[in-house]
């Protein structure tokens, strides 16, 4: 969560407590004027894709710079950005059970399932799940045994040998615990 400290029709600015990489896509909800908008008139809540531009460390924090952005320019982003290594850390192969909940554009809980990762690190995971997810959609996971909890976003999906989904997470709000 975060709160915007400057708006327009194509651009916003905010504070974060955790750092993003300029280039990432971001999937943003925010209660923009109905005039402002490019699609979803009747809805309280403007959910759109947006370029970050610029971060820069404020008091431990970062503002940061975005563009709103369509879904078709979010996805070909994204897809250039599936090809570089963006990871700061190294993941470890450890399994870690996961309460997984699906959320809607305004913040409510669509679906959840229990998860186990097959690799994790303080920035992200890859979780073995049921259900169905699509790059960008967020989600809140909770790890009760290790007191953790953050929101996410889907940063890429695929089909394991052996016939069970995986979804690549970024979270968004707290670094994991790893204790090893």
């Amino acid at each position: 969560m975060s709160t915007t400290s400057n708006v327009s029709t194509n651009a916003a600015t905010f504070l974060m407590e955790r750092e993003v990489t300029v280039g990432s896509v971001l999937l943003l909800s925010l209660p923009l004027p109905r005039s402002w908008r490019k699609h979803s008139l009747d809805t309280p809540i403007y959910s759109t894709y947006a370029e970050v531009l610029f971060v820069e460390p404020s008091n431990g924090k970062y503002v940061v710079g975005v563009r709103f952005i369509s879904s078709a320019k979010a996805r070909e982003l994204e897809g250039g950005q599936a090809k570089k290594e963006r990871r700061r850390e190294a993941r470890v192969q450890i399994p870690v059970a996961m309460e997984v909940q699906k959320l809607d554009e305004v913040g409510c809980v669509i679906s959840n399932e229990m998860s186990l990762t097959e690799n994790v690190s303080p920035g992200g995971a890859m979780l073995m799940v049921f259900n169905s997810y699509d790059i960008g959609d967020t989600i809140r996971v909770t790890a009760f045994a290790e007191a953790f909890s953050s929101m996410a976003i889907i940063r890429g999906t695929s089909l394991g040998e052996d016939g069970i989904n995986r979804i690549n997470i970024e979270f968004c709000v707290n670094k994991f615990p790893i204790n090893v």
